[in-house]
C-alpha cells in the first residue's frame, strides 16, 4: 500500500511550499550561490567526519 509522504499531506505541501517560498523571496539573486555553498560545506562535513570517524575506528581510510 502507498505510504503517503510528509509533504504530500495538505498541512506538509503548504508549510513545504511556504518555507521555499520565503527562502526565494529573501535572496533570489544569490540563491544558486548559497545552494552551491552549503553542497560544498555539506560535502567538507562529511569528508571530515568519514577521516575522523576512520581514524577513531582504527585508520579505515589508510590502506
Amino acid at each position: 500500500m502507498h505510504r503517503a509522504n510528509v509533504f504530500e499531506t495538505p498541512r506538509g505541501r503548504s508549510a513545504w511550499s511556504r518555507a521555499i517560498n520565503i527562502i526565494n523571496s529573501t535572496q533570489p539573486a544569490r540563491r544558486q550561490q548559497d545552494a552551491y555553498l552549503a553542497i560544498l560545506l555539506a560535502a567538507m562535513v562529511f569528508v571530515y567526519l568519514g577521516v575522523w570517524l576512520g581514524d577513531w575506528l582504527g585508520g579505515f581510510w589508510s590502506f
